[in-house]
Protein backbone atom coordinates (compact mmCIF):
# COMPACT_ATOMS: atom_id res chain seq x y z
CA UNK A 1 0.00 0.00 0.00
CA UNK A 2 0.90 3.66 0.10
CA UNK A 3 3.50 4.92 2.59
CA UNK A 4 3.66 8.30 4.33
CA UNK A 5 6.48 9.01 6.80
CA UNK A 6 7.30 12.24 8.64
CA UNK A 7 10.00 12.86 11.23
CA UNK A 8 11.58 15.84 12.92
CA UNK A 9 14.94 14.15 13.45
CA UNK A 10 16.27 10.90 12.19
CA UNK A 11 16.93 8.88 9.10
CA UNK A 12 14.22 7.36 6.90
CA UNK A 13 15.10 4.18 4.96
CA UNK A 14 12.61 2.52 2.61
CA UNK A 15 13.41 -0.61 0.62
CA UNK A 16 11.10 -1.82 -2.16
CA UNK A 17 7.98 0.09 -1.12
CA UNK A 18 4.74 -0.79 -2.90
CA UNK A 19 2.43 2.02 -4.00
CA UNK A 20 2.97 5.73 -3.54
CA UNK A 21 5.65 7.08 -1.20
CA UNK A 22 5.59 10.47 0.55
CA UNK A 23 8.43 11.08 3.04
CA UNK A 24 9.44 14.26 4.87
CA UNK A 25 12.20 14.90 7.38
CA UNK A 26 13.07 18.21 9.00
CA UNK A 27 16.55 17.07 10.03
CA UNK A 28 17.58 13.69 8.69
CA UNK A 29 18.61 11.72 5.65
CA UNK A 30 16.21 9.86 3.35
CA UNK A 31 17.16 6.69 1.46
CA UNK A 32 14.69 5.02 -0.93
CA UNK A 33 15.38 1.91 -3.02
CA UNK A 34 12.44 1.07 -5.29
CA UNK A 35 11.00 -0.65 -8.34
CA UNK A 36 8.10 1.76 -8.85
CA UNK A 37 4.96 0.92 -10.79
CA UNK A 38 4.45 3.18 -13.84
CA UNK A 39 1.68 5.11 -12.07
CA UNK A 40 3.46 5.39 -8.70
CA UNK A 41 4.59 8.61 -7.06
CA UNK A 42 7.72 8.91 -4.95
CA UNK A 43 8.08 12.21 -3.07
CA UNK A 44 11.04 12.89 -0.75
CA UNK A 45 11.68 16.18 1.02
CA UNK A 46 14.06 17.25 3.77
CA UNK A 47 15.11 20.59 5.17
CA UNK A 48 18.51 19.49 6.47
CA UNK A 49 19.68 16.13 5.21
CA UNK A 50 20.74 14.22 2.15
CA UNK A 51 18.38 12.28 -0.10
CA UNK A 52 19.32 9.14 -2.02
CA UNK A 53 16.86 7.53 -4.41
CA UNK A 54 17.82 4.36 -6.27
CA UNK A 55 15.59 2.67 -8.83
CA UNK A 56 15.88 -0.59 -10.72
CA UNK A 57 17.89 -0.11 -13.95
CA UNK A 58 14.88 -0.39 -16.27
CA UNK A 59 12.60 1.89 -14.23
CA UNK A 60 10.47 4.30 -16.23
CA UNK A 61 10.15 7.64 -14.46
CA UNK A 62 9.67 11.37 -14.75
CA UNK A 63 12.23 12.87 -12.39
CA UNK A 64 12.42 16.26 -10.67
CA UNK A 65 15.32 16.93 -8.29
CA UNK A 66 16.06 20.23 -6.54
CA UNK A 67 18.44 21.40 -3.84
CA UNK A 68 19.04 24.95 -2.67
CA UNK A 69 22.41 24.56 -0.96
CA UNK A 70 23.53 21.02 -1.78
CA UNK A 71 24.71 19.07 -4.81
CA UNK A 72 22.88 16.92 -7.34
CA UNK A 73 24.44 13.62 -8.33
CA UNK A 74 22.99 11.03 -10.69
CA UNK A 75 24.22 7.83 -12.28
CA UNK A 76 21.61 7.15 -14.94
CA UNK A 77 23.11 7.82 -18.37
CA UNK A 78 19.98 7.24 -20.43
CA UNK A 79 17.73 10.21 -19.73
CA UNK A 80 15.70 10.77 -22.90
CA UNK A 81 15.03 14.38 -22.05
CA UNK A 82 16.85 16.34 -19.41
CA UNK A 83 16.91 19.96 -18.36
CA UNK A 84 19.56 21.02 -15.86
CA UNK A 85 19.70 24.34 -14.06
CA UNK A 86 22.74 25.01 -11.90
CA UNK A 87 22.07 28.62 -10.97
CA UNK A 88 21.31 29.74 -7.42
CA UNK A 89 19.94 26.28 -6.76
CA UNK A 90 20.54 22.99 -8.57
CA UNK A 91 17.65 21.40 -10.49
CA UNK A 92 17.19 18.47 -12.79
CA UNK A 93 14.00 17.65 -14.69
CA UNK A 94 14.34 14.46 -16.72
CA UNK A 95 12.55 11.54 -18.34
CA UNK A 96 13.93 8.06 -17.81
CA UNK A 97 13.04 5.09 -20.04
CA UNK A 98 10.06 6.86 -21.61
CA UNK A 99 8.63 8.28 -18.38
CA UNK A 100 6.29 6.66 -15.93
CA UNK A 101 6.46 6.91 -12.16
CA UNK A 102 6.71 10.45 -10.82
CA UNK A 103 9.87 10.85 -8.72
CA UNK A 104 10.47 14.14 -6.92
CA UNK A 105 13.10 15.03 -4.35
CA UNK A 106 13.83 18.36 -2.70
CA UNK A 107 16.34 19.37 -0.04
CA UNK A 108 17.14 22.80 1.29
CA UNK A 109 20.68 22.21 2.60
CA UNK A 110 21.40 18.60 1.65
CA UNK A 111 22.61 16.84 -1.45
CA UNK A 112 20.49 14.57 -3.64
CA UNK A 113 21.77 11.40 -5.25
CA UNK A 114 19.68 9.63 -7.89
CA UNK A 115 20.89 6.34 -9.24
CA UNK A 116 20.39 2.75 -10.20
CA UNK A 117 20.15 -0.28 -7.96
CA UNK A 118 22.72 -3.00 -8.70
Amino acid sequence: GDITVETRRGRIDLTDPAGDVDVFSINGAIDIAADPAPDATILAETNTGNIRIRLVPDAAATVTLRTLAGRLRYSFDDFEEAEWDFGLDERLNATLNGGGARVEAESITGSITFGSLP
